[in-house]
């Protein structure tokens, strides 16, 4: 398995897409592989692509590369920037958490920052986070009047 197709996750608005590219594959081979993601429901432009919308579309579509016999990876290294924006969440889960009583969510799109408070063991907690940077803050209260008892923030990855 000498011949891969190489996926570098690129992420907008929490929606994610691929740079592609293809190591060691000939024309032949590639063209498999571009009708193989077209059947998966890919949308390719050029050398991005964007995933199916279809749940379980791109489990299959990564099946059936592996089964012609090509590899898969994913360029996406573990010490590169974190980027807040993977934390979109889908319709169905940002509704649940929604109907939680004494929970306010808010996730706009830009240098909007992302919030969420509540109660938490009868203390109320407060979490923002905008770019790389987030803080988490336990006690105080709803109108921000009273300072927390507890908070941390940090630029992720932690310098530490």
């Amino acid at each position: 398995m000498s011949s891969k197709l190489v996926l570098k996750p690129l992420w907008s608005n929490g929606s994610c897409i691929y740079a592609i590219t293809f190591k060691k594959m000939s024309a032949e081979d590639r063209r498999e592989v571009e009708l193989l993601a077209d059947e998966a429901g890919y949308i390719r432009n050029d050398g991005i692509w964007a995933p199916p919308r279809v749940a379980g579309r791109m489990l299959d579509f990564f099946r059936a590369v592996a089964n012609a016999g090509f590899g898969l990876e994913f360029d996406d290294p573990e010490d590169a920037p974190f980027d807040l924006q993977r934390l979109h969440l889908p319709v169905d889960t940002r509704g649940a958490l929604e109907w939680l009583r004494g929970f306010e969510l808010h996730h706009l799109s830009g240098w909007t920052p992302v919030q969420a408070e509540r109660r938490l063991d009868g203390h109320h907690f407060y979490f923002r986070a905008r770019g790389s940077y987030w803080r988490f803050e336990l006690g105080g209260n709803e109108r921000h009047t009273r300072s927390p008892r507890w908070w941390h923030e940090e630029s992720w990855p932690s310098a530490a």
